[in-house]
């Protein structure tokens, strides 16, 4: 406590008779015997004829080296993760910082260690940037500037910062005597006249109050755990009670406290509103809450965009990431496309369709970053179609809903050329960047376009497609199957949409003008290919088409077969695929030959071909 005039000088003197000798002893920072002795004076000073600076000057180091170093890791300025988190250095990082900071000392100007504060800092700024192999920058608005622009490297630096001043404040003796370094007192001219009685005590005990720097010295070092415990004790206690006030049990919030309190509690020891979203969160499932908080914590993405999320859809758990990989991907698509957290299952869709291609696939393993502007733009395309009206989801979740929101195919089928080939990052990022050959549209978008005008227009390009397809169909092989997928369809209101889609939209039909002339298709895809190009037109239409791949049977069953893969597209009207391949008991009164036995396979989600059980 701060001592006041004459009040506790016995305290005072028994205390520093026990401490006598410590600034004889200690390598009290590197000064001479005419510079220590100025300083003992001055202190000497301040604790007899004020509040103490020194037990003054402690709190306020212990309060500043509490753990909680304020960081700029929230750059969304939603103030959700304030503070970093307790530090426990191994030995090899102890051993690191300890040399960095030993090495910071050494570049220190003789001008900034006369002024103590600018002596820590800057200790503490050169071991920092040190520790992340960073050239020194000096404080300053050019240092705040480049923080500001690039988080990350701001968020290292907290963090080696964190590391340094731990070792600075506990580990390096040579170090820790300089914490407390008062300023040096300014020479006054006129010194005030002191009361007889008290210039007495100073006269009597001058060494031994030069002890008592010393004594701060060690009640920063020595005395820094036990106060630094109590403290943590108070503000825990005050983060468990803001918790339970907001809900849940006593058992849940301290958890949550024990889990995220000390990095996640803001200014004032405070948990803001998105944090107790997170705690919202964690009372209904803690397993989802840290998956969340790990997964959803990345450098393009929205962490507490997704965990308000979650916290406002804990009713739909099916709609929950349960990966941190999805938790990733949710924050990444929360940050980058409008109002996706406004469409719960197309937000899980499109965090499980991005987990598929460009990880379990490895689309992205070559460049993530470009990988993500065409997962973005996909969504952003067709999240503007749901919301515009265009199309509806309304029947559509889980796979079905993957297979229109984001198809693989993307990744295989070029929409330009029609072209067939492996998965890749080039196809993706053709497919999905703006291309000046056609206005500044991306693919997808020009094909949605065009297929949506050949619709509208019903022109001779729509009437040929429409019976192309009925062609096709007649001509498959699996007789019974054939008329089967036609009466199926015939009196629904999508049919001629299904029966386009067969036709890859209309695009590549060709068809014979008024004046004898021929107009060709718009995109030449091959037949073989058709079914992945429906895929993607499928988009446009809001139909998710999935691909069969079936051995059928040769004419005239001449105990020979052929490979054919056939799209199977989504009815709005039934809610189900359909499509001659949907007939798997019709299609086997085809294989008359006991030789012959049907092998009929779908194409799954992730590109394999797996046997059909069931329809």
């Amino acid at each position: 406590m701060a001592i006041r005039n004459d009040d506790g000088r016995a305290e005072l003197a028994a205390r520093l008779d026990q401490l006598y000798g410590i600034v004889d002893e200690s390598p009290l920072l590197g000064l001479d015997e005419a510079e220590k002795e100025q300083l003992v004076a001055g202190a000497a000073a301040d604790i007899l004829y004020k509040d103490s600076y020194l037990p003054k000057l402690a709190r306020s180091e212990l309060e500043r080296n509490l753990r909680e170093g304020l960081s700029a890791a929230d750059p969304t300025g939603m103030g959700g993760n304030n503070y970093f988190e307790p530090f426990r250095l191994t030995k090899a990082g102890y051993e690191h910082a300890k040399a960095a900071v030993i090495e910071a000392g050494k570049s220190i100007s003789s001008e900034t260690f006369r002024a103590t504060s600018d002596y820590n800092e800057e200790v503490l700024d050169r071991a920092a940037f040190a520790l992340i192999e960073h050239p020194y920058v000096k404080s300053g608005e050019g240092r705040e500037r480049m923080f500001i622009e690039d988080a990350a490297l701001h968020a290292s630096f907290g963090d080696a910062y964190e590391k340094a001043r731990a070792v600075y404040m506990e580990n390096v003796p040579e170090a820790r005597t300089n914490v407390l370094e008062p300023p040096r007192p300014k020479p006054r001219a006129e010194p005030r006249e002191r009361p007889a009685e008290r210039k007495g005590f100073v006269a009597r005990h001058r060494k031994a109050i030069g002890a008592a720097f010393a004594a701060s010295a060690m009640f920063a070092g020595i005395g820094y755990v036990a106060y630094n415990a109590w403290q943590d004790g108070v503000r825990s206690q005050e983060r468990v009670d803001q918790l339970k006030s907001h809900g849940g049990t006593d058992d849940t919030a301290k958890g949550f406290n024990a889990r995220y309190g000390p990095k996640l509690a803001g200014p004032g020891n405070i948990f803001n509103s998105s944090v107790l979203s997170l705690y919202d969160v964690h009372v209904d499932n803690a397993t989802l809450a840290e998956i969340l908080e790990s997964g959803a914590r990345t450098t393009d993405g929205s962490l507490w965009g997704t965990v308000k999320f979650a916290a406002d859809n804990l009713q739909t758990p099916q709609y929950m990431p349960k990966t941190l990989v999805e938790a990733k991907c949710m924050s990444k698509l929360v940050k980058g496309v409008n109002d996706i957290a406004a469409y719960p299952k197309e937000l899980k869709a499109y965090s499980m369709d991005s987990k598929t291609l460009l990880y379990d696939m490895g689309i992205g393993s070559a460049n993530e970053t470009a990988a993500w502007g065409g997962v973005r733009s996909v969504a952003n395309y067709m999240l503007g179609l749901i919301r515009n009206g265009n199309i509806t989801t309304a029947g559509l979740d889980g796979e079905d809903l993957r297979r229109l929101v984001m198809p693989i195919q993307l990744a295989n089928t070029d929409i330009k050329t029609g072209e067939h080939g492996q998965y890749s990052l080039a196809t993706f990022m053709k497919n999905t960047t703006p291309d000046d050959s056609l206005s500044g549209l991306t693919p997808l978008q020009w094909l949605g376009k065009t297929v949506n005008q050949i619709r509208v227009e019903k022109g001779p390009r729509y009437n040929e497609a429409l019976r192309l397809a009925n062609a096709t169909l007649s001509n498959i092989s699996e007789d019974d199957a054939q008329p089967a997928f036609r009466y199926e369809i015939k009196n629904l209101p999508e049919k001629n949409d299904i029966l386009l889609l067969y036709e890859g939209g209309g695009l590549r039909a060709s068809y014979v003008n008024a004046n004898g002339t021929v107009t060709g298709p718009i995109v030449a895809v091959s037949g073989a290919y058709i079914p992945f190009y429906d895929c993607i037109v499928g988009m446009s239409l809001g139909m998710p088409v999935t691909v069969r791949r079936a051995n059928y049977p040769m004419p005239n069953n001449i105990g020979q077969t052929m490979v054919h893969d056939d799209p199977c597209v989504w009815s709005p009207t039934f809610h189900r695929y359909v499509g001659p391949f949907m007939h798997p008991d019709e299609m086997m009164k085809s294989y008359t030959n006991p030789n012959i036995k049907m092998d009929l396979k779908e194409y799954t989600l992730d590109g394999e071909l797996v046997p059909v059980t069931g329809n």
